[in-house]
C-alpha cells in the first residue's frame, strides 16, 4: 500500500469530504446530555479532549455528532479529520511506522493542501480508539505545544494506555469526559415520544442543575426544593415504570434500541467477550480466559458487597495476586468500579482496607447472574443490590464531572466497632454527604445511623436516605424517592 492507498482509506472513513455530510447511519437523532458538555471544549485548542468509557457506550456516535455539529456550523469539510485507531487496513500498512505521523503528512499534502504551521482556520482531528495507536500521546503533545490551530478529540475504551498518555506526556494538556451507559434521565428522554422530549427537558433541566449544585455545595434546602419541583413528573412521564425497565435492561445504547426484538442478553454477553478480546487481551496476558470471564460473573454477584480476593481466588482456581490483577483489568476497561472505605481521622493502607465492587450496568448485572424481571419484582434484596449499583454509578459520573476522572471513587463508611454502615459518602467542597440506599416505604430504623455519622462528622451538614415514595426533611436527614434521585443526577 502506497501513500495514495492510505489517502483512499482516509477518504472512505471521512465521507463528508465528498458531500459535506455525516452519513445518517453514523448518527443518532438522540443526543445524550454529554453532547452539550463537549461543545464548549471544541474551542479550547490548547487542550485535547479525551472521551473515555466502556466499549459500545456511544463514544463514536458522540464523535460523529460533534463532526455533524461542526459541519452544520460552517466548518469546511476538509478541516475535519477522523482517524480510526482500530482500522485494520491502516494498522496493517503502518504497523512498522508512526501511524499518526504518516496520516498527518498525507492529510496536509493531499486534503488541506497546507501545512499545519500555516493554518488560518481551525482543523479538528478526531482519533477514535487511540489506545491502539503507538505513541499517539507524543504526536498529540508535540502539535499542541507548537500551538497550531488544531483541536484534538480522542476516544478510548481502555484506560490503561490512555491514562499513561494523559498523566505523562499530556499532563496539563487534556480535558477528560467519561461516557458511561445512558443515565436514567437520558433513558427517560430516549423513551418518551419525540413531542414529549422537549417538554421533559424543559421540566427537568433546571431542577437537575440545582440539585447537582445542592449536592456540590451541601445545600439541603436547594436539594429538597429541586426534588419537590419534579414530583409531578413521576406520574406524568411514568417514571416508576421506566425505572423498573431501566433497572432490568440497563443503559447501553444498542440495548435501548433493540429491547423489543433482539436478544439483549446475548448482546451483553458477547459484549463482555469482545471487551476481553479487544480491550484487555491486546494489552495484557491472561492465562485462563475462562476464569477471567467467570470473575466478571462473580463481581456481578458481589455488587455492593465487600469483596474477599482470597474467596474469589478459591472459587476461580486462581492465586490471590492474579485475582487482584484481573479485577484491575476490569476497572481499566470500565466494567467494574472499586469503592474504598471512608475514614474520619486517618488513612488506612488502601491495599489492606476492604473494597466494595460495582459493575458497569444493571443490564450486565442481570444478564450475567441470570436474573429476569420477576426477580427484580419479587426479590427485594436483589432489587436493592441493583438499585445500589445504579445509584453508585450515577454518583460516580457526577463526581467525575466535578473533580476529574482518574483515581476517583465513591467511598463507603463502616464504623469499626459496631459495623454500622452507610452505602456512599459523597465528598464535596463544603463537606461530605452520607447517602444510604433503601427501596422500602418505612426507613425509620435506618435513620439513626445517618444521624450518628452527622454527629461524629460535624462538617457533614446533611444526609440522604432513599425511599420508595416519601420526600421529606427530618432535621438534617433528607428522605427522597430513589426514582427522583436518579432522575435528577
Amino acid at each position: 500500500m502506497d501513500g495514495l492507498q492510505v489517502l483512499e482509506t482516509i477518504s472512505k472513513i471521512n465521507p463528508w469530504y465528498k458531500n459535506n455530510q455525516v452519513p445518517k447511519a453514523q448518527l443518532e437523532s438522540f443526543q445524550r446530555r454529554e453532547f452539550q458538555k463537549l461543545i464548549p471544549d471544541l474551542s479550547k485548542l490548547d487542550m485535547a479532549t479525551m472521551i473515555i468509557g466502556g466499549r459500545r457506550v456511544g463514544k463514536s456516535v458522540l464523535m460523529y455528532q460533534l463532526i455533524d455539529h461542526l459541519l452544520q456550523n460552517g466548518t469546511k469539510q476538509e478541516n475535519i479529520l477522523f482517524i480510526q485507531g482500530d482500522n485494520p487496513i491502516l494498522i496493517e500498512y503502518l504497523k512498522d511506522k508512526n501511524l499518526l505521523n504518516v496520516i498527518f503528512d498525507i492529510y496536509q499534502k493531499y486534503i488541506i493542501k497546507n501545512s499545519f504551521s500555516e493554518l488560518t482556520d481551525t482543523v479538528y482531528i478526531f482519533i477514535d480508539e487511540a489506545q491502539n495507536i503507538s505513541k499517539w500521546e507524543l504526536e498529540v503533545k508535540s502539535i499542541i505545544d507548537l500551538k497550531y490551530k488544531i483541536k484534538f478529540i480522542i476516544t478510548g475504551s481502555s484506560s490503561r494506555e490512555l491514562r499513561q498518555g494523559a498523566q505523562n506526556p499530556l499532563t496539563g494538556r487534556i480535558i477528560v469526559q467519561t461516557i458511561p451507559p445512558f443515565s436514567f434521565s437520558d433513558f427517560i428522554r430516549y423513551n418518551v415520544q419525540s413531542q414529549q422530549r422537549e417538554s421533559f427537558e424543559t421540566y427537568i433541566d433546571k431542577p437537575s442543575h440545582n440539585f447537582k449544585t445542592g449536592l456540590a455545595e451541601s445545600n439541603i434546602e436547594l436539594i429538597l426544593s429541586s426534588a419537590q419541583q419534579v414530583v409531578e413528573l413521576t406520574s406524568h412521564f411514568n417514571v416508576k415504570r421506566k425505572l423498573d425497565e431501566y433497572l432490568y435492561i440497563g443503559g447501553f445504547p444498542w440495548v435501548l434500541s433493540h429491547k423489543d426484538g433482539d436478544d439483549i442478553h446475548k448482546y451483553l454477553r458477547d459484549l463482555l467477550t469482545t471487551t476481553i478480546s479487544k480491550d484487555i487481551l491486546t494489552q495484557v496476558e491472561i492465562r485462563d480466559t475462562q476464569a477471567f470471564e467467570r470473575l466478571m460473573v462473580n463481581l456481578c454477584l458481589s455488587s455492593g458487597n465487600i469483596i474477599k480476593y482470597k474467596n474469589l481466588a478459591e472459587v476461580l482456581g486462581l492465586d490471590e495476586r492474579s485475582v487482584i490483577k484481573y479485577v484491575d483489568y476490569y476497572v481499566e476497561s470500565h466494567w467494574a468500579f472499586i469503592s474504598s472505605p471512608y475514614f474520619f481521622h486517618r488513612k488506612v493502607d488502601s491495599v489492606k482496607s476492604g473494597k466494595k465492587i460495582y459493575v458497569i450496568d444493571s443490564g450486565v448485572m442481570n444478564t450475567l447472574t441470570f436474573k429476569d424481571e420477576n426477580d427484580l419484582k419479587s426479590d427485594r434484596q436483589y432489587r436493592g443490590e441493583v438499585l445500589e449499583n445504579v445509584i453508585h454509578n450515577h454518583l460516580l459520573a457526577f463526581k467525575q464531572s466535578l473533580v476529574g476522572t482518574f483515581q476517583n471513587f465513591i467511598p463507603y463508611w463502616q464504623e469499626e466497632e459496631t459495623n454500622k454502615e452507610i452505602d456512599f459518602i459523597f465528598e464535596s467542597k463544603n463537606g461530605v454527604i452520607p447517602i444510604e440506599v433503601k427501596c422500602k416505604v418505612n426507613v425509620d430504623e435506618d435513620i439513626p445511623v445517618l444521624e450518628y455519622f452527622l454527629k461524629e462528622r460535624p462538617s457533614s451538614k446533611l444526609s440522604i436516605i432513599t425511599t420508595e415514595d416519601v420526600l421529606q426533611r427530618r432535621g438534617n436527614v433528607l428522605l427522597m424517592p430513589y426514582s427522583i434521585l436518579l432522575m435528577l443526577l
